[in-house]
């Protein structure tokens, strides 16, 4: 029982749906009032309707119900008729029958126009008195339901009526009111004609005509808006007989047609068919859309109303998949209509954005949207879909440069991008149909028939005045400006001769076949004017890959005489990126993408460089450069780098130092690609050059770095990669000379592709023997004195130790070479701990590091080595004391030498 009187005990589970039928309740009291709001407007106005008719049909019935008894008035007639004629018949002395009344009968028109009247009368009183119940139900179906605050039980009783409405048909008590007073009124009609028969035959058949008429309106109202849903009249007997045709339709055979009929009968309501034709996609659907987009902008009388409609455009145009297709006519309608002229407004909006009576959040706020809005129209295709759809009167110097807040110029940066591509791209149309008219005329004048020119003379305003809209600063060659000047020449002297017009039509075709080229050109400069502003914003610029993805241009397929801008761009880039502090993120990514442009058109040109990539490389974390790799060649990064060492071969350390950090870089990032797959692609005499010139440049403290990690790539070019590799490294072999000597090979003249051959003449030595040799050389290297260290060498170590060498191993001689050069670094006292701890930990020892037993793949045999080997790391495990990573690592190494004893 407490369970019944209380609907919500302490229950967790419930409590935890309460901010669920928080939602249904709020949408719910909104459908309820609305509903309930409805029914008593409806009902104040039947019963104001109700009790007017019933006055004025009282009226009307105080006159006709007399025609239903004797009339006193004509009964006093006839009985004075009767005593006349007796006193007459006294006088004469003769005797008179007096004749007997008839009894009295009510008239046939009488009765039946009373009997109209009085139903019609009781059917308006009835509508009145259930007008005023339904009233009552209304305003306490709305009290119940807001009786209780609790979410959970206030949705319950909300549920609870609304069904109970629904169950008791009381929607169909609401519609049958209307219907019975209509019914009263036609009624009444009827009545009114029955009245008239005895008074006057003609009064009677203009009222009859009247009904009629009001009969058939009546009728064409209830049948309207079941042929035409979105018909605004209808009546109560229209719902009456739809449900009526869909109850027939559900017991007739379905039909074989593939038609979609009009009615269907899965729809339970009139409503839910205009709902479903309402949004249906057709021709017509689209023709109300423009005209409702259309009046919607000619009512937004200022920009405070305006600015929600330029708020949504780049919504309906954008999503963050994309593009957006579906209203891209709605927004051409928008644009080209002479009433509208969204652009226009737009434009406007943005020009007054900056006024000094807006606050600088509404300004800011005003402005974003407005650069949002055009970017976004900006970006629409034409209907062909091969050129921009043409802004034709937009104000490209409201998108000038300035100095702006971040918060602006983020978004002007990409709109100022894609207002200049438009009028490129959208005038590209216009010249391929100008040449394509100049062509037809000169093969005409070239057969002396000299037709009118006024079709092309009529094109080159319209192509000259988009060019004009582009900013100045785009037009920097001489020849892309004197191309234009050959339009405005073109434009301004027409021909007034046969010979003159053939003439100048020459240089139309002449000029408009050159215009692409120009076009092209203005179209790098301003991809890369977008690059460079974009990389000095504090972060991406809004939709910069969308805004990318707009210029028509494959970046992979840039001439090498187009790309030298590409170039510029990268070097003043890093130039503005080097005053900075670090690098930001994005700005990486942009100098990847130039980069990746440059890579793609110079990539057999071996004496190209970028004049900042030395300093671009040596500022940049792995994972920069790692980004840069992924875009470019990293041996085109590396043929790069060698082409700048090899123009400063004569300079001294302190201007090829950096070029060889550089270096280190881009080879320690193949040195890394090659342990993530064991594939290289590429040939050692690309690392050949490149060692080569760290040879002959001047000694800094990258070189020895740098020449042994280009050493390993040259070896892991050299490497066969199967299953059983650490076999074939031991068995393969390699020129000594191109390696470890000082051979110095004939350098690559200009233009050549690839360094001349070298002598396959020389000692060969397995590729494992070389690697283990280059370690020793760089390990002793590094123990020459702290200030002797070479660059990153630790890091150098990692790549240097990540092998495994395997049966039939190394040579005792090359043993004792790398035991000796552990020993070394174990010793002194200044070697660098992380550097110890690279060599240490380097796959090179992990046969002797993981705890392994069947030392199968023991590689350090020969006694000496051994020896010189382990009393290295006691010497260095009891000079150190204190307990590390190191010092374990060495321990468990040890301990494993102890067990092969």
């Amino acid at each position: 029982m407490a369970d019944e009187e209380h609907p919500l005990p302490n229950d967790p589970d419930e409590a935890a749906g309460a901010k669920l039928w928080s939602v249904y309740i709020s949408e719910a009291e909104k459908y309820d009032k609305a509903l309930v709001e409805s029914w008593k407007s409806d009902m104040e106005g039947i019963l104001i309707f109700a009790g007017l008719f019933s006055a004025i049909l009282t009226a009307f019935l105080i006159e006709s119900y007399k025609t239903l008894s004797p009339d006193a008035g004509a009964t006093t007639v006839v009985l004075l008729t009767q005593i006349s004629l007796q006193l007459s018949g006294i006088s004469n002395g003769s005797s008179i029958e007096i004749p007997t009344s008839p009894p009295f009968a009510a008239p046939m028109s009488s009765l039946v126009c009373n009997a109209l009247w009085f139903v019609s009368l009781g059917l308006s009183l009835s509508c009145a008195l259930i007008a005023t119940l339904v009233e009552q139900w209304a305003r306490e179906f709305q009290h119940k339901a807001e009786m209780r605050s609790a979410p959970i039980i206030r949705a319950r009783i909300f549920t609870y009526l609304y069904y109970g409405l629904k169950r008791f048909h009381m929607h169909l008590v609401v519609d049958l009111i209307p219907l019975l007073l209509h019914a009263s009124l036609i009624i009444f009609f009827a009545g009114l004609v029955a009245f008239l028969v005895p008074v006057n035959r003609g009064i009677m058949v203009l009222s009859a005509f009247i009904l009629a008429l009001v009969v058939l309106v009546y009728s064409v109202l209830t049948v309207l808006p079941l042929l035409y849903f979105d018909c605004p009249y209808r009546t109560p007997l229209s719902g009456v007989l739809w449900r009526g045709i869909r109850n027939m339709r559900l017991l007739l055979p379905p039909r074989t047609t593939d038609a979609v009929p009009i009615l269907n009968i899965s729809d339970p309501s009139m409503i839910d068919v205009m709902s479903r034709l309402a949004i249906r996609r057709s021709g017509y659907r689209d023709e109300r859309d423009y005209r409702a987009l259309c009046w919607t902008v000619r009512s937004l009388a200022d920009d405070e109303e305006l600015e929600p409609f330029i708020e949504g455009v780049p919504d309906v145009l954008w999503s963050s998949n994309g593009r957006r297709t579906r209203y891209d006519e709605h927004l051409r309608v928008l644009l080209h209509d002479p009433e509208v002229q969204l652009l226009h407004r737009v434009e406007n909006f943005l020009r007054t954005s900056d006024s000094d009576l807006l606050s600088p959040d509404t300004q800011s706020r005003r402005r974003i949207a407005a650069l949002k809005a055009v970017w976004a129209i900006t970006t629409m295709p034409r209907r062909d879909g091969r050129f921009l759809e043409p802004l034709e009167s937009f104000d490209a110097t409201l998108l000038a440069q300035s100095i702006l807040p971040f918060k602006i110029a983020y978004y002007q940066v990409s709109t100022r991008t894609v207002v200049n591509l438009n009028f490129l791209l959208s005038v590209s149309g216009d010249i391929h149909d100008a040449t394509q008219v100049a062509v037809v005329l000169d093969a005409l004048a070239k057969d002396a028939v000299y037709p009118p020119i006024n079709q092309l003379s009529l094109l080159l305003p319209p192509i000259l005045s988009k060019l004009d809209r582009l900013a100045q600063d785009l037009w920097q060659s001489s020849a892309d400006r004197e191309h234009r000047d050959n339009l405005l020449d073109l434009r301004d002297h027409p021909p007034t001769s046969p010979l003159e017009q053939a003439e100048w039509i020459t240089q139309c075709v002449i000029t408009f076949n050159s215009l692409p080229t120009v076009l092209q050109a203005l179209e790098y400069e301003i991809f890369v004017a977008y690059m460079i502003d974009s990389a000095a914003l504090e972060s991406w610029p809004y939709e910069f890959e969308a805004t990318r993805a707009t210029f028509s241009f494959d970046e992979s397929a840039v001439s090498a005489d187009m790309a030298g801008m590409f170039s510029t761009a990268f070097d003043s880039i890093v130039s503005e990126q080097s005053r900075r502090a670090r690098y930001s993120t994005h700005a990486d990514e942009i100098l990847a993408i130039l980069l990746a442009i440059c890579a793609a058109s110079f990539s057999d040109d071996i004496t190209y460089f970028p004049l900042n990539l030395t300093t671009y490389l040596r500022n940049q974390e792995d994972l920069a450069v790692s980004q840069v790799a992924q875009k470019c060649n990293t041996l085109w990064l590396s043929s790069c780098l060698t082409t700048e060492l090899i123009g400063r071969e004569r300079e001294s350390a302190l201007l090829t130092g950096p070029v060889v950090e550089a270096i280190w870089h881009v080879a320690f990032l193949m040195a890394r690609q090659y342990l993530d797959s064991y594939s290289y692609h590429s040939t050692p005499s690309v690392h050949g050059r490149t060692l080569e010139s760290i040879r002959k440049a001047a000694p800094s403290n990258a070189s020895w770095s740098a020449i042994a990690v280009t050493q390993t790539n040259i070896l892991n070019a050299l490497s066969p990669t199967p299953s059983d590799f650490d076999n074939l490294e031991a068995s393969n072999t390699v020129l000594v000379h191109l390696i470890l000597s000082e051979h110095k090979s004939t350098p690559a003249t200009p233009g050549e592709t690839t360094p001349p051959p070298v002598s396959d003449a020389g000692p060969r030595l397995s590729i494992l023997t070389m690697r283990v040799i280059i370690l020793a050389n760089f390990i002793q290297r590094c123990t020459a004195g702290p200030a002797e260290i070479p660059f990153n060498a630790a890091r150098t170590i990692e790549i240097l130790t990540a092998f495994t060498p395997g049966p039939p191993g190394v040579h005792a001689e090359h043993q004792m070479l790398f035991s000796r050069s552990w020993s070394a670094a174990f010793a002194a006292e200044d070697t660098p701990v992380e550097l110890l701890q690279a060599m240490a930990n380097g796959e090179l020892l992990s046969v002797y590091s993981g705890g392994s037993r069947e030392w199968a793949h023991r590689w350090l045999d020969d006694v000496f080595a051994i020896q010189i080997f382990t009393e290295s790391i006691s010497t260095y495990l009891h000079r150190v004391t204190e307990t590390n990573a190191l010092t374990r690592k060495l321990g468990i190494i040890q301990r494993a030498f102890n067990q092969i004893d």
